[in-house]
């Protein structure tokens, strides 16, 4: 079984977010992994998408991996600049295993104003 999920993050949301909120917003949403890797809005716009588009390929696979939050998944640079990774938390990884995810792959891309993302998960029968 696949599932997808798609997310569109308007950068300059997240800009009023960070102004409005700072911390309480970061802390809600983002791990340390992320915020170690920047705080710039179109980076953290990059990370809400995936993030999200992550949660919706999960959709189909039953209650285990309902109650994710975006807290339990961490989008990383990938290695040499390569493209990102995510990155699923102890208690997410465990959902996810019981749940049967067998791949979870992401595409992230930005432009101006826009962080997409693209998120494919793969799951055993």
């Amino acid at each position: 079984m696949l599932g997808l999920g798609i997310d569109l993050v308007d950068i300059d949301d997240v800009t009023a977010s960070l102004q409005r909120f700072g911390d309480r917003f970061t802390g809600r949403v983002f791990t340390p992994e992320e915020l170690a890797q920047g705080r710039a809005p179109r980076w953290l716009a990059c990370c809400f998408a995936a993030k999200e588009a992550a949660l919706k390929s999960f959709s189909g696979a039953g209650p285990s991996l309902a109650g994710l939050s975006l807290r339990s998944l961490a989008l990383v640079a990938g290695e040499s600049g390569g493209r990102p990774v995510l990155r699923l938390g102890e208690g997410a990884a465990q959902a996810a295993q019981a749940a049967g995810l067998a791949q979870l792959d992401v595409e992230v891309s930005v432009t101006g104003h826009h962080a997409l993302a693209v998120a494919v998960a793969s799951f055993e029968l």
